[in-house]
């Protein structure tokens, strides 16, 4: 097991370094994670789009609306996966958490505590960045993102700052990491290094999540969250123009701005897949639907 903070690009100058440093900074502050995740490490390589895209958009990442409408978005997953009704186990038990001691099985290199933190991190972090991803991949294909004028009013308001999730990250590697990603879901998460350094309960979520990400359950239910997503955006409080003009006006050629946008797109349709992913998993760490 190694301690790391992937998404720092190789390379860079320091002027470039500091600048990703600093806006990360200011990402984990804002929505009170212990790391940015994938669509930030993926922005990163943009980093001047990165910055004035962060800059444009936090003060509707910390208004109510925003943090009421990354709710709805966990929400809608956990509904979709309760309506799906694929079979999830009760995920304590592999920890010790309920049973007498002759029905658990301790998970190797962790504890209880740090694997609910990890999953409470990851139940934020997926509903805030798929919200971010979105608004970031309308527009770059130049829809309107966000309300112009700026909405006034509760929606607009200020919203508590939320408590920080911190977490000791467990990043798996050597077997482990190559084991990892979600089974058969058609892409790999870097998330799962995360659950891959407890092994039985790796093993049982990979098992259990195999047939609801073949099912059509699965496919509706991400399609239902980019639709709600991209409406959602539209509502933003504040206007959103990080478009691939401005992208070009930042000194990224034609075919930077055509990766950066086809980078987001898949961005966002990944983060609508672990949503529902994160949604199961939170669906077994709260006792599971087996009785």
């Amino acid at each position: 097991m190694t301690q790391r903070q992937p998404g720092m690009p190789a390379g860079l100058s320091e002027d470039r370094l500091d600048r990703i440093k600093r806006v990360f900074e200011d990402v984990r502050r804002t929505l009170g994670v212990c790391w940015v995740g994938e669509l930030f490490e993926l922005l990163a390589v943009y980093d001047l789009y990165l910055q004035a895209a962060w800059l444009q958009l936090k003060p509707s990442v910390a208004s109510a609306y925003f943090d009421r409408t990354a709710r709805e978005v966990q929400a809608r997953a956990v509904r979709a996966v309760t309506e799906a009704g694929f079979p999830i186990s009760d995920h304590r038990r592999l920890v010790g958490v309920i049973g007498s001691e002759s029905e658990v099985r301790p998970l190797a290199g962790g504890d209880d505590l740090a694997l609910a933190t990890t999953l409470d991190l990851l139940e934020r972090l997926n509903a805030v960045s798929l919200l971010i991803a979105t608004a970031a991949r309308d527009a770059l294909l130049g829809r309107e993102v966000g309300a112009a004028p700026p909405r006034t009013g509760p929606d607009a308001a200020l919203r508590p700052e939320p408590a920080p999730i911190e977490v000791r990250l467990r990043w798996a590697d050597g077997a482990a990491a190559d084991a990892s990603g979600p089974p058969d879901g058609g892409f790999a998460s870097r998330e799962y290094l995360l659950l891959a350094a407890w092994g039985d309960y790796f093993e049982t979520v990979r098992r259990e999540l195999r047939p609801f990400l073949r099912s059509q359950a699965y496919t509706q239910g991400s399609a239902q969250l980019d639709v709600y997503t991209t409406a959602a955006v539209r509502a933003l409080p504040y206007p959103f123009r990080a478009s691939g003009e401005l992208a070009r006006s930042l000194g990224y050629a034609a075919v930077d701005v055509s990766d950066l946008l086809a980078g987001v797109t898949e961005a966002q349709k990944r983060l609508c897949e672990l949503m529902l992913q994160t949604a199961a998993l939170r669906l077994g760490w709260t006792g599971g639907n087996m009785g």
